[in-house]
């Protein structure tokens, strides 16, 4: 997770056109919104229609709407930052969904439009690239580091992702296409909490798509600690990284490639729930 704080000055500014604040009455259609705009980021989870009634008794909350369906949605309060100078504010925000480029850009202006009487914008995220989208993206107190690197965010590790059941896990990603890479591969996972889960699982991959097979018959095997193994299959890190940081090895190097490509995923996964 990301925080960043910014001057609104520092957003990028379009349109607000369709842009209207929220409230109750609006709370299935935001719930829609949510999910389909989650649908489409690998991490994130889906939720409940009764799960937006607190955003709404406790934020405030500015939608995007167009043809009578809400496609994105900021929901922030403020803080006063002077307790002698109540005009003084900053805009935390708690969340910031969208379903396309039009619709974020829209939101930032909104955002934008707040620099006369904001002070700055705090906003958490686990997107790593959100300062390109700022024009200065430099954090509070203008911090610099080796030499002359700015600071821009503060960072933490939060929510970890963990695998329960390596072989009914490959089971339920059987249409997920690994890479393309076609490899018999044993992966043997060291898990002190779970006992049915320490063990080793083979696994045919054809074409990318995995079979989990009883037979003995593989090309090369993997072994890991769950932590590891859970991080890899999310695509939080590759299995190059973990094996060059001496966290899992490999009975032969030369299906390292192979093997890195079969956990492949273009993004790391993202959620925004408050676990």
């Amino acid at each position: 997770m990301n925080q960043y704080s910014f001057k609104p000055i520092n957003l990028p500014v379009t349109s607000k056109q369709n842009l209207r604040f929220l409230n109750s009455s609006d709370i299935k259609k935001t719930a829609e919104c949510f999910n389909r705009a989650a649908t489409q980021v690998h991490g994130m989870i889906l939720r409940r229609e009764n799960k937006f009634k607190s955003m709404f008794d406790n934020l405030k909350v500015v939608g995007y709407e167009e043809n009578n369906r809400i496609e994105g949605f900021i929901a922030f309060r403020f803080k006063q930052i002077d307790k002698d100078n109540f005009i003084r504010n900053n805009i935390l925000i708690r969340e910031l969904v969208y379903e396309n480029r039009i619709v974020l850009r829209s939101l930032l202006s909104f955002l934008r439009t707040q620099n006369d009487q904001i002070h700055r914008i705090i906003y958490n995220t686990p997107d790593d690239h959100f300062h390109h989208l700022l024009l200065d993206p430099r954090s509070k107190g203008n911090k610099s580091f080796f030499h002359i690197s700015q600071e821009t965010n503060i960072s933490g590790v939060g929510m970890m992702y963990r695998v329960t059941n390596t072989s009914r896990m490959f089971e339920v990603l059987k249409d997920h296409n690994f890479g393309t890479q076609s490899l018999k591969l044993k992966v043997t996972i060291f898990d002190s909490f779970l006992p049915e889960n320490d063990g080793s699982t083979i696994i045919h991959f054809k074409e990318g798509k995995p079979i989990v097979v009883s037979s003995d018959e593989f090309d090369v095997e993997i072994k890991l600690r769950v932590a590891e193994f859970s991080s890899l299959i999310m695509g939080v890190i590759s299995f190059r990284k973990l094996f060059r940081y001496d966290l899992a090895e490999i009975s032969n190097p030369d299906y390292i490639e192979i093997v890195n490509q079969i956990f492949r995923v273009e993004e790391p996964p993202i959620t925004i729930e408050p676990f």
